[in-house]
């Protein structure tokens, strides 16, 4: 799930816009709550669609939002099977205790988690092993070198072996090119995105 803002004009704003904005003045906690109701209600009317929703590091400090996700999901498996939450390496996240309570808190629940651009920030394998993460996004910029970069291949297929080790499902982000996407099927990943299958659009049934 994508989230933009309009201005007065109808132009787009993207994320790296106001999501610093939000975040400065204590807002991302009321964005988040607003997509994850309305992913709620296209999850209700398009049934089969597994959608993700990015959690920032702010909103993990508000236990009425892991408390308002709860309520709303918990019982109703339609819901829980479809609904998945991200967090991003680049999230500041202070407390590893919070994240590691608001992922059991969503697993107990049915949801699945899944940390997002894997090998840019903080996070390291050290973290994948105490979190209980189902999903490892490989972030995009090792992705799109794979067919010309060594560094970034071996990178890539190091990050692959550990997570499976671990049990954890590998998602490659930044899939460019059929090149790309033929070495990424050669080595058995199960899921990608990136504009060689499709770009982000507005033209879609879950637009609000």
């Amino acid at each position: 799930a994508l989230v933009r803002m309009r201005d007065v004009a109808n132009s787009t704003i993207l994320p790296k816009a106001f999501i610093p904005v939000a975040e400065r003045f204590g807002l991302m906690s009321k964005i988040d709550r607003w997509v994850v109701e309305r992913v709620i209600k296209s999850i209700d009317k398009n049934t089969g669609v597994r959608i993700f929703v990015n959690l920032s590091g702010s909103s993990l400090r508000d236990e009425s939002l892991l408390e308002f996700i709860q309520n709303a999901i918990k019982g109703n498996k339609l819901i829980s099977n479809c609904i998945g939450f991200e967090i991003t390496e680049f999230t500041n996240i202070t407390n590893m205790d919070r994240l590691n309570q608001w992922m059991i808190g969503l697993k107990e629940i049915g949801c699945q988690f899944a940390l997002d651009d894997f090998g840019m920030g903080h996070f390291s394998f050290a973290h994948l092993l105490k979190l209980p993460v189902d999903f490892v996004k490989i972030e995009s910029s090792f992705i799109q070198n794979m067919d010309t970069d060594p560094t970034s291949s071996a990178i890539v297929k190091a990050i692959i072996k550990v997570s499976r080790l671990m049990g954890k499902e590998v998602i490659a982000e930044g899939v460019e090119t059929e090149a790309v996407a033929n070495i990424l099927s050669r080595l058995k990943i199960k899921y990608g995105q990136g504009n060689y299958w499709r770009t982000p659009a507005d033209d879609n049934p879950f637009i609000y």
